[in-house]
């Protein structure tokens, strides 16, 4: 990854094989202090967090490689739907609630909780769970993480 030219490399089948390449990498040298053994576990600690107004711990649950936020159209790849913010920005002064339970098109390998409450201008959001898929660490294959926000009313 330290070749100049990696970023523009091509690869059939891969639109965007660089930055693919370059989470896995990221991810594999991270600590991984984020994940949780059950999704039961993380969701408990979300909602816990949400409920008590712990920005800190949110912050904390965030997953610190490959998080995002982004509204349901927008693409993955697009440079906006990667950013690093605090809860807190949006935590102060918003009562937040959360869905008695999780979302329904929830599956054994990803799970969506619905909020509401975040801010005027976009006040449900999606908090998106998955089952983490790193075989190559035992300790933390299949534990579960916070990945990522979705924006608005599902579509």
């Amino acid at each position: 990854m330290n070749q100049k030219d990696a970023p523009t490399i091509q690869i059939t089948g891969k639109p965007d094989a660089y930055r693919e390449a370059r989470q896995l990498i990221d991810f594999n040298n991270s600590v991984k202090n984020w994940t949780f053994e059950s999704l039961a576990e993380l969701e408990d600690a979300v909602r816990t967090a949400i409920a008590q107004y712990d920005w800190r711990s949110l912050d904390r649950y965030k997953a610190k490689v490959n998080f995002f936020s982004m509204s349901w159209r927008q693409d993955a790849l697009d440079a906006n739907a990667q950013n690093e913010f605090s809860m807190r920005d949006y935590m102060r002064g918003n009562r937040v609630y959360t869905a008695r339970t999780l979302d329904e098109d929830s599956n054994p390998n990803e799970a969506y909780l619905r909020t509401w409450g975040w801010s005027q201008y976009v006040s449900i959001w999606y908090l998106y769970f998955r089952k983490v898929n790193f075989p190559v660490d035992p300790d933390i294959h299949g534990n579960w993480e916070w990945a990522g926000i979705y924006m608005g009313e599902k579509l």
